[in-house]
């Protein structure tokens, strides 16, 4: 519908129901100031279905402003703000002149039976004299319920259409790494109330899913555009064709009024073999020195000094490093699950920003990331799921243990691959 139409419509519904202020800009100017309706399109639904309230607002040239005495209140719904139609003039019924103006909101009904949105007052501001009120009337909307006919047992209220997309990236890797994999709901239905579409999903053997914190986004427009969208890290534990099964998403659609089924194909990943470990060059073995004067005998003295001097403070700093790793390394520490996942944080830390802080569902390492980074990543989100899943196998230490020290030698193979390539 154009908006000439719209306006056209709408003068024609307030000049013989809407009531509206008066006011006498010249004499015997006897129109209305301003003009005012409200209606929700279309007038009946379902719990969860996306309707929309419309204010449709007329004023005359010389009404400066117009503005609501108390915003109106939408019991029984969520309501989500929606751009409308901004000023439109050159508005003409019965040779007088108008500017019309729509405001709307996106309103999802939270439960069945009759709701009434409440009537409110507009000011509108005149250049000269005092302001003009014009009255909107109340909104009544019938919610019908859902039928029991045809619902899918695991139909979580979803109402409206709907699209399910499935991706991952990248599909090809070798074992110890991880993928992401991304399921994205789209579409105008009230998909904030959307489950996991992976948690019970039914066969998941050959992969460990570590979720992160889904995402939610609006995008406001004719109607209210929403965009769910679940993450996970992937990580397989075997070699070979790993399958992410068939997904289902059962919804109501409001135009049909039947129940319907959202799907999207499997998608399969290919495992290859563990990636061997890199191996850091080593400089050649200095030439000794054949000089053995007794001045070059007196500098051998200071250097081993000195030598000697740094071999005792680093040995005092590695012994206050152990007492930093103490709850994995002394016999009988503590096996808790916090004490891992900040020893596990810890060593991360260098080779993945945030580690310390950030919560492990949204921490990812990065494409091409050293191999043993992307091994400890997925033991922190074991280490960090057996702290608040009950049901969560619990994690050794031993195995936290050997992923710090790869780390540590890692770390020590990057910092002298720099001076092999100098040598050479």
């Amino acid at each position: 519908m154009t908006p000439g139409s719209v306006v056209a419509l709408m003068l024609a519904a307030l000049l013989l129901a809407s009531p509206g202020a008066r006011g006498d800009p010249a004499e015997g100017d006897s129109a209305p100031a301003c003009l005012a309706r409200a209606q929700v399109v279309p007038p009946e639904g379902f719990p969860g279905q996306q309707l929309v309230w419309r204010l449709e607002i007329l004023r005359r040239p010389y009404v400066t402003g117009v503005e609501w005495l108390e915003p109106p209140g939408f019991p029984g719904f969520r309501a989500e703000w929606l751009p409308g139609q901004p000023d439109l003039g050159g508005v003409r019924l019965e040779g007088v002149e108008y500017i019309a103006r729509v405001e709307e909101r996106a309103l999802f009904p939270e439960r069945s039976g009759e709701l009434v949105i409440a009537g409110s007052d507009l000011r509108c501001a005149r250049s000269f004299g005092t302001p003009l009120l014009a009255s909107v009337a109340a909104t009544r909307v019938y919610v019908m319920s859902l039928p029991e006919e045809g619902r899918p047992p695991d139909f979580s209220g979803l109402v409206g259409a709907l699209a399910l997309e499935v991706a991952a990236w990248p599909r090809q890797l070798s074992l110890g790494g991880s993928t992401r994999l991304e399921v994205t709901l789209r579409g105008d239905a009230n998909l904030w109330d959307a489950r996991d579409p992976l948690a019970g999903a039914p066969d998941l053997g050959g992969v460990e899913l570590f979720p992160a914190r889904p995402r939610l986004e609006l995008e406001p427009g004719i109607q209210l555009s929403v965009r769910r969208q679940f993450a996970y890290q992937v990580v397989p534990n075997r070699e070979g064709r790993v399958e992410i099964p068939e997904l289902r998403v059962p919804y109501f659609d409001p135009e049909q009024r039947r129940y319907r089924v959202a799907t999207s194909p499997a998608l399969a990943l290919e495992v290859g073999p563990r990636a061997p470990a890199r191996v850091a060059a080593h400089p050649p073995e200095p030439e000794a020195n054949p000089r053995t004067t007794p001045r070059a005998r007196r500098w051998w003295a200071l250097g081993a000094l000195a030598a000697g001097g740094l071999l005792v403070w680093g040995w005092r700093l590695r012994a206050a490093r152990s007492q930093g790793a103490k709850p994995l390394t002394e016999p009988g520490a503590s096996d808790d699950a916090a004490q891992l996942a900040r020893a596990l944080r810890r060593a991360l830390e260098p080779r993945l920003a945030g580690a310390r802080s950030t919560p492990v569902e949204e921490l990812y390492a990065t494409p091409g990331a050293d191999p043993a980074v992307e091994r400890a990543l997925a033991l922190l989100g074991r280490v960090e799921r057996s702290r608040f899943d009950p049901h969560a196998p619990p994690v050794e230490r031993a195995e936290v243990a050997l992923a710090i020290e790869t780390l540590g030698k890692r770390a020590k193979r990057a910092r002298s691959e720099p001076q092999a390539s100098e040598v050479q």
